[in-house]
């Protein structure tokens, strides 16, 4: 008996610690909107209307695997400063002619919206 209200307490407890309908929808609602504001700041320009990339801007599918989101908010808001200051966007800096001016006056919920965009790419 003991046996079973342990499981039952264990299983309830990775309910609600998992991540929830609730939660998945403000993602893809967010991420939604975050490709709105992408068409609208015309990053396809450079990165390709399926975010490829192009001879001037690199590709933005997979940056799950190499950014977090707080470090691709303010990517976007500072392209330069990581340029400077992070190997990995300094090494395409060198492979791509374009330079991406940042959105630094974009309000956080913007660029939240556009980085839930790209993460989920």
């Amino acid at each position: 008996m003991a046996r079973r209200v342990l499981l039952a307490v264990v299983t309830l407890a990775g309910v609600a610690c998992g991540p929830g309908a609730a939660e998945k929808e403000r993602w893809a609602a967010m991420a939604a909107a975050g490709r709105e504001a992408y068409e609208a700041e015309s990053c396809g320009a450079c990165h390709g209307a399926t975010l490829g990339g192009s001879r001037t801007g690199p590709p933005l599918q997979g940056l799950a695997s190499e950014f977090t989101e707080d470090e691709l908010v303010s990517l976007l808001r500072d392209p330069a400063r990581w340029v400077r200051d992070d190997a990995r966007v300094a090494r395409l800096a060198k492979r791509f002619p374009g330079r991406m001016s940042g959105l630094p006056a974009a309000d956080e919920q913007r660029l939240r919206s556009l980085a839930a965009y790209l993460l989920s790419r």
